[in-house]
């Protein structure tokens, strides 16, 4: 093991449960780490209601150039209360599988701790580095979303927040829009008088039914994942409520689609008497930052330093990288050794970890 302090780290933090906006006992935490290497550090309080926000930390560098800004996220998904976590002898670890692992994003918080601690220890030149810690990222990325901007100066960013295996670098994502139909009937009886009846589940099935659904074009896909309506199988439905989604790696397309689809539900809707609400929300923009670009020139040099061969990848959802780049910081999302997210089989290894910690410190310590 090349850096057992690192695992230790991770087991500790993984020990905490932190369901999304309950961010303030890890937070603690991770102040004090951040305190401990030099970092002048603030914090937010974007979720009053449970005291919890966004972390910040800022270490002056030596070499020349803007400061460079990595990012993580705390909050977990559930389940994650309790868990009970096992190193097995070849790295591999996980839990019992009735939990979450945590290494969503835990495993990035600490390769970065670690790559920080390296080049503390070793005294190598670096540009001015910021970190943020964000809450909130597994609901709907609200944490970033409402970061203190000001509190940033850097114009590019590393998240440290993707599954994969190491030296994946996702450089482009969608943006998603959530959408949601109420229709509104009007309710009769189902045998004695049906023709009383303006039947809402008809008009959700209708509206479906005409819709482009599913993949639409190389960057753009759509789905309605849930109807719900009626309360007796005598009774006309009175109201149905459907919910879907669509995304595309160009906003352009994907408001078009968002377009398309409230079309869809208000001409049902007419068509067979009723009425319907229709809410579009955009939930992440669209971002890409171009093979090209120094950062990702600068990611690719760090894996090759480590013996990576280094890819760039579209991603299909959301992260902090959506809104850091809205405010105008160019970001890759880097894969930090996580698999089986979002589910009781997540898993993580000791020398994923390793490697990617020592990826983490090439970019830090990049003259590019």
């Amino acid at each position: 093991m090349k850096y057992p302090a690192m695992i230790n780290e991770f087991l500790e933090l993984a020990a905490f449960s932190v369901p999304s906006g309950h961010e303030k006992d890890i937070r603690a935490c991770l102040k004090n780490k951040l305190t401990d290497l030099g970092f002048s550090v603030s914090e937010d309080q974007c979720f009053p209601e449970t005291g919890s926000g966004n972390l910040y930390g800022r270490l002056e560098g030596t070499l020349p150039g803007d400061p460079i800004l990595f990012a993580a996220h705390m909050d977990t998904v559930t389940p994650c209360e309790d868990k009970k976590i096992t190193l097995e002898p070849d790295g591999r670890i996980h839990t019992d599988g009735t939990t979450i692992l945590g290494g969503d994003d835990l495993t990035g918080v600490v390769e970065l701790l670690q790559a920080l601690r390296s080049i503390q220890a070793s005294g190598a030149a670096h540009r001015t580095i910021e970190v943020v810690f964000t809450a909130s990222e597994e609901y709907f990325v609200e944490g970033a979303r409402r970061l203190d901007y000001e509190r940033i100066n850097a114009k590019e960013a590393y998240v440290l927040d993707t599954d994969g295996d190491i030296g994946r670098a996702v450089n482009a994502a969608p943006t998603g829009i959530r959408i949601l139909a109420d229709f509104h009937g009007k309710a009769a009886h189902a045998a004695l008088k049906p023709e009383d009846g303006r039947n809402a589940v008809v008009m959700a099935s209708a509206a479906v039914a005409r819709m482009h659904l599913g993949r639409i074009d190389g960057d753009t896909t759509a789905n309605i994942g849930i109807i719900r309506g009626g309360a007796s199988g005598n009774v006309v439905p009175e109201h149905c409520f459907v919910e879907g989604e669509t995304r595309s790696l160009v906003h352009e397309k994907a408001m078009k689609q968002a377009e398309h689809m409230r079309a869809c539900f208000v001409s049902a809707a007419e068509e067979y008497g009723g009425n319907v609400e229709v809410t579009a929300s955009q939930v992440y923009p669209a971002w890409k930052t171009g093979e090209e670009h120094a950062l990702a020139r600068r990611f690719a040099d760090a894996c090759l330093e480590a013996g990576l061969t280094p890819r760039f990848e579209p991603a299909c959802g959301g992260s902090d990288a959506s809104f850091l780049s809205q405010h105008g910081i160019r970001c890759l999302v880097l894969a930090t050794g996580m698999h089986e997210i979002h589910s009781v089989r997540e898993y993580t290894s000791v020398e994923e970890m390793e490697i990617m910690a020592d990826v983490v410190r090439n970019l830090i310590c990049s003259r590019v």
